[in-house]
């Protein structure tokens, strides 16, 4: 097998598992991200170190909220069996990055990486995602170049993979969509609130040597479960959050 081949086989297998492979690598890592201390013996620092790692992952979140609420229907999907695009995405933020989604999930990762203020663990984190991406963009985008031809090797040439450049900026042809966007990402922002909320606990609890429960983190959390049944009974039960050509 050449090594073409061996990158489209593992980007394959990788596309279609890669909602649940970070979660792998999450619990891999689970005892690292458990510190045993908090940064100068302070618990003030750590919650404060917590809000910025929580900045960051939500800032990833921000960048695929935005991009999912542009998007038209048959594109940027969840689906995970095989490739699938209607038409080629080349406006709106896909005009500064070809890779919004995946830049998006890549500061998530690395704001959770962040919380037990471990630069080793952030690194290797950093790499293991940046691998792992790279096959499943290697997959897509020979999947694009075969369905849309010149017109994707145009776009690629002057649009980067991963980090963004704004100088050929180009309006979504789209307008954005608040209710597409949150239909398609409150299980998104669920998870992050509920993983920092758990990160907390347990370091927490590790560090004082008995089980606590956070008020600020559960009341966090508490007020993200309630939105995120709202949200999934208007999605599953009626048709508010239905928008056309989306």
């Amino acid at each position: 097998m050449t090594l073409r081949n061996q990158l489209e086989y593992s980007g394959q297998w990788l596309f279609r598992h890669r909602s649940f492979l970070p979660l792998i690598v999450l619990a891999a890592a689970l005892p690292a991200l458990i510190s045993r201390h908090f940064p100068a013996g302070s618990h003030v620092l750590q919650e404060w170190w917590n809000i910025l790692c929580l900045t960051l992952a939500l800032s990833g979140q921000v960048l695929r909220f935005y991009t999912i609420g542009q998007v038209p229907r048959g594109t940027s999907g969840r689906n995970r069996r095989e490739q699938v695009a209607n038409s080629l995405n080349t406006t709106g933020i896909y005009s500064a990055v070809r890779n919004p989604l995946y830049l998006g999930n890549c500061l998530v990762w690395l704001g959770l990486a962040a919380v037990p203020h471990s630069l080793a663990l952030w690194l290797i984190v950093a790499l293991v995602f940046w691998l792992y991406h790279e096959r499943i963009i290697f997959v897509e985008e020979a999947f694009l170049d075969r369905k849309f031809g010149e017109e994707f090797r145009r776009w690629a040439a002057v649009t980067p993979v991963f980090f963004p450049r704004f100088n050929h900026w180009c309006a979504a042809v789209l307008p954005f969509s608040f209710r597409h966007a949150l239909s398609r990402e409150y299980l998104g922002t669920f998870a992050i609130v509920s993983a920092f909320a758990a990160l907390d606990t347990l370091m927490d609890s590790a560090v004082l040597g008995h089980v606590v429960f956070p008020v600020s983190w559960s009341i966090a959390w508490l007020l993200c479960l309630a939105a995120f049944l709202v949200i999934r009974i208007l999605r599953k039960k009626t048709r508010i959050l239905q928008v056309e050509d989306r």
